[in-house]
């Protein structure tokens, strides 16, 4: 079955480039322009990207975007467990400069090994974020065995994590899989072998922009 993991619009945060992480900001007017353009684009290439489910995180960015993509294709958004966007402790509200700042040696530390590494103050490291995404994908298939396609509107932490996790890419090498505002991960998902491929990024409705996750 498909599984496509769809960023959610713009926020204010994404503008001025601050970590978002769990703190719940609500979409600005680009975001919620880019979730009806998306929900166009779902509308209209519905032979391309059959979608039978849709699911969202529970923070508001994602849940707004995911009712109006459910406008457009006539589904209602269900809130699925461990698709939120990570928590990065500490890092949240500030920018990346502003957190290397701030935090020094264990910014230094814990960058170098993000992938497993918690960010301070009590935050996640991004395989956290695949591990609970993988889980809740195989949660969703065992309850629509039958799917064709579910698109789940998640978080560019959490997609960026998830994507390196099932390509086995090192987070230095992620710049080729850019993951911008409303930009749709397309993957596919064997629930038999539990085999999880990445297929591509769709950014022809909302093109990857200047908040682009590439941490």
């Amino acid at each position: 079955m498909r599984i496509y993991l769809i960023r959610h619009g713009q926020t204010d945060w994404n503008v001025a480039k601050k970590i978002q992480g769990t703190t719940n900001i609500p979409l600005n007017a680009t975001g919620i322009e880019q979730a009806h353009a998306v929900g166009r684009m779902f509308a209209e290439k519905s032979d391309e990207y059959p979608i039978d489910y849709l699911y969202t995180s529970f923070l508001d960015r994602a849940h707004v975007t995911a009712d109006i993509i459910g406008e457009h294709i006539g589904l209602p958004a269900a809130v699925a467990d461990g698709v939120h966007e990570l928590d990065l402790g500490g890092f949240e509200g500030l920018t990346w400069a502003e957190a290397e700042a701030k935090y020094g040696p264990v910014y230094y530390a814990w960058f170098e090994n993000r992938q497993f590494a918690k960010t301070p103050d009590g935050g996640e490291a991004y395989r956290d974020a695949y591990d609970r995404c993988h889980t809740a994908v195989r949660r969703l298939a065992a309850l629509h065995p039958d799917a064709r396609g579910i698109a789940i509107v998640s978080h560019g932490g959490t997609i960026f994590a998830t994507i390196a996790a099932i390509t086995d890419t090192d987070f230095d090498h992620m710049e080729k899989y850019p993951i911008g505002n409303l930009s749709v991960a397309v993957t596919e998902y064997d629930p038999k072998s539990d085999g999880w491929e990445f297929i591509t990024i769709d950014n022809d409705a909302t093109p990857a922009n200047s908040t682009t996750v590439m941490r």
